[in-house]
């Protein structure tokens, strides 16, 4: 085993060991650890797009910066450089901000690419080939469920959930 910083160790790799084997056991990498199906920063974020969709700006600047209050007590960071720059903007510049925030909360949660896929934001350059648009079948139910998958030509490159078609 080798030991990492934090106390945690990981075990050696081993021809045929499962992945399961290379994972630490403290942390938040941990069997018992607390895994956040909702956190207090996402709801921010859910009600400041709300609100501003809405045409309560005020409401939703105030709930972008509960939200960032929430990300500076999980992570232990300084955000209000942040919080005080969202207490300024108006318009499409608030929304933009919000859903800029709400991304980076939200790093590689299936929420922020849909989020993606319907309002085009946060506005960045997609790789070659742009941002997928739609899930794919995987094996498994392709081999159980055929006759519910379309064929190939068939299939369409965006679903009806991905209005804008960003990329």
């Amino acid at each position: 085993f080798t030991e990492v910083e934090g106390g945690g160790y990981l075990a050696p790799f081993e021809s045929g060991a499962s992945a399961a084997s290379q994972i630490s056991e403290t942390g938040r990498g941990a069997p018992d650890a607390n895994f956040p199906l909702v956190t207090c920063a996402e709801n921010g974020y859910i009600l400041a797009e709300a609100h501003y969709m809405t045409g309560s700006e005020a409401d939703a600047r105030t709930a972008a910066q509960s939200a960032l209050a929430c990300q500076e007590t999980y992570y232990g960071v300084d955000l209000s450089g942040v919080r005080e720059t969202i207490g300024g903007l108006a318009g499409e510049a608030l929304l933009e901000a919000i859903m800029d925030q709400k991304y980076i909360a939200q790093f590689l949660n299936m929420d922020v690419w849909n989020d993606y896929k319907r309002t085009c934001l946060p506005a960045f350059e997609p790789r070659a080939g742009g941002v997928p648009g739609r899930l794919f079948y995987g094996l498994t139910e392709r081999q159980t469920n055929p006759d519910n998958i379309p064929e190939p030509a068939q299939q369409p490159d965006r679903n009806d959930n991905d209005p804008a078609g960003c990329s």
